[in-house]
């Protein structure tokens, strides 16, 4: 069980991956796939989102509605852009941005028109602290188009293709010449989505083509309506209301219960139709019935710390914990925060931690430290928290020569790289 607050929770997971469950002794709330919950506001409306699975990351949230529509990339010079590489998109980039209005940082060489002015999605003026707290970062595969087939780890080079065929005639009143092309159905996915992939992590992402599919097999349908907002943004001639976009490159999802390439052309606009996984160790109290007329809107535990590493929330499987007034926290999770290489000797109970410039070392149940062979010594050893290790936050941050901040305000430990 896990402690909410002054009730606990009994999370029951299905084996077939149909139910979700949360279960609140206190009053007997169940929360299934399908059920609806208010977290966040978007253009000062509330998001709805509704539950549509629980795999390997947890309870899968997606957007009731399309909230926006916005091209998913542009280049420099305005021209097509070839590079439709989820990773590197505008799309992606503000999702899982916290900055204010013209304060997200872009990647390199993008054309940012339409965004400069933007605040992040899950900025403040969207989500609370507590809200974000909510959302897991989570690592996911993600396919790779043809520029970036050397980047697979997963074993394959060639694309996936949302393409079944294609047979004499043209999609293009503009271009008779182009073939016409027949796409897999949502059906098929299940069977024909493989190609070279890599990992990624994201706090907000939209949705793959196997995500897609368990919405569609378990609800017979993947249609959104858009928000009052997003039905007001005028569109291009090949734009469509219905449409909203995926991560897998050349792809988007149609409403009408389908799916396709789409050309990542800097004028054309589909949907934004976000999602997330839900941080289960960070709810508190839940109110309302899941229902989409009253969903449940979730309160933050209140004895839930988070850890934010320079802006980004840092996710853990077992919650942070305060020891004589410091915090501690999974080892693993915190020291790859920093891009460090992990190590972990059963026989003697050590973590290491290896980045380009350090390597600290901490035992389980002793009070000192090694970085770069110094001995540092600690205010609380590392421990045993159930079946995890769990380190001194500041004292392995100020190690890895970052600066640490505690927000007691809002039970938050701020991590800001030097």
């Amino acid at each position: 069980m896990v402690r909410i607050g002054r009730m606990f929770i009994v999370l029951a997971f299905a084996l077939n991956l149909v139910m979700c469950s949360i279960v609140v002794t206190a009053n007997s709330i169940q929360i299934n796939i399908g059920d609806y919950f208010v977290i966040g506001k978007y253009q000062d409306k509330p998001i709805v989102w509704r539950c549509i699975g629980d795999d390997d990351n947890g309870k899968l949230l997606i957007s009731d509605k399309i909230l926006d529509y916005k091209p998913f990339n542009y280049s420099a010079e305005g021209a097509m852009y070839t590079n439709t590489a989820w990773e590197h998109s505008l799309v992606r980039t503000w999702l899982n941005s916290a900055a204010e209005s013209g304060q997200i940082q872009w990647a390199g060489g993008l054309n940012t028109t339409n965004y400069d002015s933007m605040a992040g999605f899950i900025s403040s003026r969207n989500f609370t602290q507590a809200e974000r707290n909510l959302m897991k970062p989570v690592t996911q595969w993600t396919m790779l188009d043809d520029p970036h087939l050397n980047l697979s780890t997963n074993g394959l080079t060639k694309p996936y293709s949302t393409v079944k065929s294609y047979t004499p005639g043209s999609e293009s009143p503009q271009n008779s010449t182009l073939p016409k092309a027949t796409y897999y159905g949502i059906e098929e996915i299940p069977n024909i989505y493989y190609g070279a992939a890599y990992q990624l992590q994201d706090v907000v992402f939209l949705i793959d083509e196997m995500q897609l599919y368990h919405m569609w097999e378990r609800f017979g349908t993947v249609a959104a309506d858009c928000t009052e907002y997003a039905a007001q943004i005028p569109l291009s001639y090949k734009s469509y209301r219905s449409v909203y976009w995926m991560r897998t490159p050349n792809a988007r999802a149609f409403s009408e219960n389908g799916y396709g390439a789409s050309s990542r052309v800097p004028d054309f606009s589909y949907g934004i139709r976000p999602a997330f996984y839900l941080n289960e160790t960070a709810i508190g109290d839940v109110t309302g019935s899941g229902t989409a007329d009253h969903p449940y809107i979730l309160m933050q535990n209140l004895d839930y710390i988070s850890v934010l590493k320079d802006g980004q929330s840092v996710s853990f499987d077992v919650a942070p914990v305060i020891e004589n007034d410091r915090v501690l926290v999974p080892f693993r999770a915190i020291f790859e925060a920093f891009g460090a290489e992990v190590g972990w000797n059963g026989d003697t109970s050590t973590v290491t931690a290896t980045t380009k410039n350090t390597t600290l070392t901490l035992r389980i149940g002793c009070d000192e430290m090694t970085v770069n062979g110094e001995t540092v010594t600690l205010d609380v050893p590392p421990q045993l928290v159930d079946d995890r290790t769990l380190v001194p936050i500041r004292a392995m941050s100020e190690g890895l020569g970052a600066n640490v901040q505690w927000d007691d305000a809002n039970k938050t430990v701020i991590i800001t790289s030097k």
